[in-house]
C-alpha cells in the first residue's frame, strides 16, 4: 500500500485546463487549490483507521484489552504479534512503520 504523503503528492492537476477555465491565474490557484484538498481529503478518508482496529480488536480480548492496547499505544508491535497472532493487519497499517502487508511479501 502506498505512503498516504506519497498519495498526496502523486495528485495529478493540469494547469492549461486552469488557465482556459478561469479569468485569472489568481482564481485559477484558488481552484486547484481546493480541489487538492478535496483530493487529499479523499485519500485520506480511504486509509484504514488502524486506531479504529486496534481498539475494536482489543475489545474482543476481554481483561487483556488494556495491555493489549498499552503495547499498540507505545508501538511495541512485536510483543503484539508474537502474543496476539491473529491480530487483524488493519491495525499495523499506518501505526507501524516497519509493517508490511501479507499481500505484498
Amino acid at each position: 500500500m502506498q505512503d498516504i504523503s506519497e498519495q498526496i503528492l502523486s495528485l495529478e492537476y493540469d494547469p492549461s485546463r486552469a488557465n482556459a477555465a478561469y479569468a485569472s491565474q489568481s482564481e485559477a490557484y484558488r481552484e486547484g487549490h481546493a480541489a487538492a484538498l478535496i483530493q487529499a481529503a479523499d485519500a485520506i478518508d480511504a486509509t484504514p483507521d488502524a486506531a479504529l482496529a486496534a481498539i475494536t480488536f482489543g475489545l474482543t480480548l476481554g481483561c487483556e484489552v488494556a495491555n493489549f492496547l498499552d503495547l499498540w499505544v507505545g508501538g511495541d508491535f512485536e510483543t503484539i504479534r508474537a502474543e496476539w497472532p491473529n491480530a487483524p493487519e488493519e491495525l499495523y497499517v499506518g501505526a507501524d512503520t516497519l509493517f508490511e502487508p501479507a499481500s505484498a511479501a
